[in-house]
This record gives structure tokens, C-alpha cells and sequence, in this order.
């Protein structure tokens, strides 16, 4: 007996319309970048991400911001691409990335500068860099000991080696010396501004974040800095800058691996470093 095979017959449309979702599906797969570190940056960065995103529709990319030790962390464990550093890699955590066989590429963004804060009722607008060490290394104790209210100082600051802020703010202001001894490390530059709008508390706050824009409104003011009591303060500037007057800033950079095989990890570090150019 013959035989007779069935023969499914597909319409046409229906066999265009599996390729094109199929097509489709595939141009839509995006290559994710995840960036950590410095919270100093994660506004900034989050900013150039959106913009590199608009015409690189094939990246997807996601901005956390933490502190600069644990972005090198999170690069190390594979939880992230690429770490925003306010800081050089120390020589520790070169060392844990040979160990696991990392050879960093970084490339330097620029500067950002670091605002002192107060209280906004503090009757003091300014400092000299000498007032600044001794409020931060303990020594003055009481806002009238440089020319303020009867009020005691409460100083905020940030853990360090892991915030690259925080270190700089040592190196420069107290020369590497250690902060006061009953100083309060803030978790965020948000906590630095609500412990100086309820307090005469003092602190430093990156000009690159969202908060310094929103300072006012916690009832707290920026102090002009001053190299002696009678020069004119240091020219402070928002945001982050290739070159700086300004006495105390940190360093702006991105590590990434060069080795991974996801093209937008580079691409965005170069797009990066095209915005202070």
C-alpha cells in the first residue's frame, strides 16, 4: 500500500513573522556594565552613563555608589566592571588583583573638589587650612577657639583607607596625622548634612554629588577656605574638573579589566574621559 505523508503547511506570514521576533530578540541583547565604588562619583557617573546610553543602545549600565575599597572589592569577586575610584589602587589590593590574575587598566576623569560644611546658624563663613587641621586633628574642641559661637564641634569624617575621600581629606589637611579622636564616621555625604543642620558639626562634602546642590535646604552652608587670614578664599567649583585651585580634591579615575570580552566596559571608560577634556 502507498504511503501518503502529511504535510504541515505553514503560512508565509507566520514563518517572517518567527524570524523577524527572532532577529529582533538578538538585536535587543544588551552587553551590562556594572560600575561601583566611590559615591563621590556615582552621581556624575551615573549622569555620563545616561548620555553614553543614548547612543550605544546596545549597553546597558548600572551605577552603584559604595566606597572606593569595596568598588575594588567587587572587581575582584567578579561583582563588578569597572570601579570609580577617588583614589590610587593601593598596594594591597594590586597585590590581591595579581593574585587572581587581574591586570588593571585605569584612566584618570579628572578632579573633584571637596567642600567644607557647617551649620548654617554658625556665625563662622570662613577658615584658614591652619583652623581647618586643628578642628579636624582635635585641637580646637569649641567653635570660639576660631572666632565662632560658644558651641562644641562635632567632627564628621569618612572611613578610611576605604574612602578615597576620606584619605585625601587626611593627607592633605592633617598632613597624614590622625582625625580627632572622638570624630563621627558618616556613612554618606547625606548623613554628613543631616549631622550638620542638627548640630555645630563640620564635614566635607564632594561637589560632584546631587546633595551639594540640595545643601541649603538642610540648613547647611559651605565655608570659604583660605591659605592665611588674609588672602581671598580658594575659587571652588562644581562638578568634576581636569585642573583645580582649590586646596583639597581627589582624584577621579576608573579601573576596569582589560581582558573581558564586553566592548562597552572600554568604550564607556573612553567616553568617560571625554567629558573634562
Amino acid at each position: 500500500m502507498r504511503r501518503v505523508r502529511s504535510v504541515i503547511m505553514i503560512p508565509a506570514t507566520i514563518v517572517l513573522l518567527l524570524c523577524f521576533t527572532s532577529g529582533h530578540a538578538l538585536a535587543q541583547e544588551k552587553k551590562v556594565v556594572r560600575i561601583s565604588g566611590g559615591g563621590a562619583l556615582s552621581d556624575v557617573v551615573q549622569s555620563y552613563s545616561q548620555s553614553y546610553m543614548k547612543g550605544a543602545e546596545n549597553c546597558s549600565i548600572t551605577v552603584t555608589g559604595t566606597t572606593t575599597g569595596i568598588g575594588f572589592k567587587k572587581l575582584f569577586d567578579g561583582d563588578t566592571d569597572i570601579v570609580m575610584a577617588t583614589r590610587k589602587i593601593t598596594a594591597e589590593e594590586a597585590k590581591i588583583a595579581q593574585e587572581k590574575g587581574l591586570s588593571l587598566n585605569s584612566t584618570y576623569i579628572g578632579q573633584v573638589e571637596l567642600a567644607v560644611i557647617t551649620n548654617s546658624k554658625n556665625t563662622i563663613d570662613e577658615l584658614t587650612m591652619e583652623q581647618l587641621e586643628k578642628i579636624f586633628n582635635g585641637q580646637f574642641r569649641n567653635w570660639n577657639e576660631a572666632g565662632g559661637p560658644n558651641e562644641p564641634i562635632k567632627v564628621t569624617t569618612r572611613k578610611v583607607p576605604e574612602s578615597g575621600v576620606g584619605l585625601r581629606f587626611q593627607e592633605v589637611v592633617l598632613k597624614g596625622a590622625p582625625y580627632a579622636k572622638d570624630h563621627l564616621i558618616v556613612s554618606s555625604y547625606n548623613m554628613a548634612l543631616m549631622v550638620c543642620g542638627k548640630s555645630f558639626a563640620i564635614g566635607y562634602i564632594p561637589t560632584s554629588t546631587a546633595f551639594f546642590d540640595k545643601i541649603e535646604d538642610q540648613g547647611v552652608k559651605v565655608l570659604d577656605l583660605k591659605k592665611q587670614a588674609d588672602s581671598a578664599p580658594y575659587p571652588l567649583a562644581s562638578g568634576v574638573t581636569r585642573e583645580t585651585l582649590y586646596p583639597i580634591s581627589v582624584a577621579f579615575i576608573l579601573y576596569w579589566n582589560p581582558k573581558s570580552d564586553n566592548p562597552c566596559i572600554k568604550a564607556f571608560a573612553d567616553f568617560a574621559e571625554k567629558q573634562t577634556q
